[in-house]
């Protein structure tokens, strides 16, 4: 299955991505662990505007008005995405979490949200074949969400994590802006 996705960031590191490839954000407080990270099709924004809000946000959190919107080709098979959007994602991460629920105990409410490091867990101790993971997300997207810290439990927009890399095809630079 080909996953149309897009991925925003500053000018700078869009020129380096489409030449030598994305870097992998790594760490389980990611939202779905370790990974490239895309807006896709899915729930609430569409996923180039989330892109470009996203890309907006990081450049003024790093002092530069400069952004890009990239799009790429995720070519990957049905049965290597755990798709948390359904109930059969949603079983098999409960499954996970019950497979590391002593270390979870044991990590207590230090890590926050935990779903990065039950899909790290599952993908490096568990084993399974995990190449894409997709979910529903709220994410502070729009100026306002930042400023007043507000925190939904509704999504507003559709994420993947990509592990392995050689499965992102077709980069290419839509849109550089300037805010």
């Amino acid at each position: 299955m080909n996953i149309k996705a897009f991925h925003g960031t500053l000018q700078v590191r869009a020129k380096q991505i489409v030449v030598e490839g994305y870097k992998s954000s790594g760490g389980n407080v990611h939202w779905l662990g370790d990974g490239v990270y895309f807006f896709i099709e899915g729930v609430g924004y569409a996923p180039d505007k989330a892109a470009e809000l996203w890309a907006e946000y990081r450049a003024k959190k790093s002092h530069t008005q400069f952004c890009s919107l990239l799009s790429s080709t995720i070519d990957v098979e049905y049965d290597d995405v755990l798709d948390l959007t359904t109930y059969e994602g949603i079983r098999i991460l409960n499954y996970i979490q019950r497979k590391c629920a002593q270390k979870l105990a044991a990590i207590g409410k230090g890590i926050g949200y935990v779903d990065g490091y039950v899909i790290n867990y599952g993908r490096e101790e568990v084993g399974l074949n995990l190449a894409v993971v997709k979910g529903n997300e709220y994410i502070q997207l729009e100026e306002e969400d930042r400023q007043y810290n507000i925190r939904r439990r509704t999504p507003n927009c559709t994420i993947c994590a990509v592990y392995d890399k050689e499965m992102i095809k077709n980069t290419i630079i839509e849109k550089q802006w300037r805010i």
